[in-house]
């Protein structure tokens, strides 16, 4: 009965992600008219079912990449050309599931990352970067303050930088991490969880009263009994494992009854 109704919570959370996918097509092509230049948008994977809560929060963060890539990798029309590409410049959108989760990628057929510039930036800020591989080099983007950025323009150096996309993708539940190729282009790769709505809990009981903890929280249930408890300082402390952890009696935590001798609760949560 709990997977039936945990199914169909789910098709009421999920929506396609390409009800995002999509709303960036009129964005790119409206930088690419600043730019004087033809970008597309190509999306794979846009029948992706994810959580609307994911969808609704991914927003802001993908307009910062895509904006990054106009920015600071797609060539203009003519230097394309002249090195053999396409005048008309890509951008890719791509979701597919994978073991549970879901991928979104972000990528362009731009320039790259200006690697140099990584480096310079990262011993103006007191880093040896001498002897790290390219791709822990490539990662530096997303430390806090290191945009690359030379002047302020619509596009690019307007204080906002990539650490603030990798802070809301972690706040989703997820991670991020970026694969670059000199000349070939760069990709964003965004692993998250397909919902962040509905996840395992304990149901337990507290003074006649009703509460819930998400299971990745605990760490442990036991019994709770007076010979596992003692005070020092004032301070409780319970035997757990072969060591003593703080004890806080769950009553006035939550602002309940509370009891004057928490050994007369019958189970303890570890957290």
């Amino acid at each position: 009965a709990s997977r039936q109704m945990r199914d169909k919570l789910l098709r009421v959370r999920l929506a396609p992600i390409a009800t995002l996918f999509a709303r960036f097509g009129r964005y790119l092509r409206d930088l690419a008219r600043e730019r004087g230049q033809s970008i597309e948008l190509d999306i794979e994977g846009g029948e992706t079912a994810v959580d609307r809560a994911i969808i609704s929060r991914l927003f802001e963060p993908l307009v910062h990449i895509v904006r990054n890539a106009v920015a600071h990798g797609i060539e203009s029309a003519e230097e394309r050309v002249a090195l053999g590409k396409p005048a008309t410049a890509h951008v890719l959108l791509s979701a597919r599931l994978r073991e549970g989760r879901v991928n979104v990628c972000i990528a362009d057929d731009g320039r790259g990352l200006d690697m140099r510039a990584i480096v310079a930036k990262a011993a103006a800020q007191g880093v040896d970067t001498s002897g790290l591989p390219e791709r822990d080099i490539q990662r530096f983007i997303f430390h806090a303050g290191f945009s690359t950025a030379k002047t302020v323009t619509n596009l690019s150096g307007r204080g906002v930088g990539l650490d603030v996309v990798a802070s809301a993708v972690q706040g989703l539940g997820g991670s991020i991490d970026v694969r670059s190729a000199s000349g070939q282009g760069t990709v964003f790769v965004l692993d998250l969880p397909v919902t962040v709505s509905l996840q395992k809990a304990l149901i337990f009981g507290v003074d006649s009263e009703t509460f819930a903890i998400p299971a990745g929280f605990i760490l442990d249930t036991m019994e709770s009994r007076e010979k596992d408890l003692q005070e020092i300082n004032r301070v409780l402390l319970v035997s757990w494992r072969g060591d003593f952890v703080r004890a806080v009696d769950s009553g006035r935590l939550l602002g309940c009854q509370g009891l004057a001798q928490a050994w007369a609760r019958p189970y303890a949560i570890v957290l």
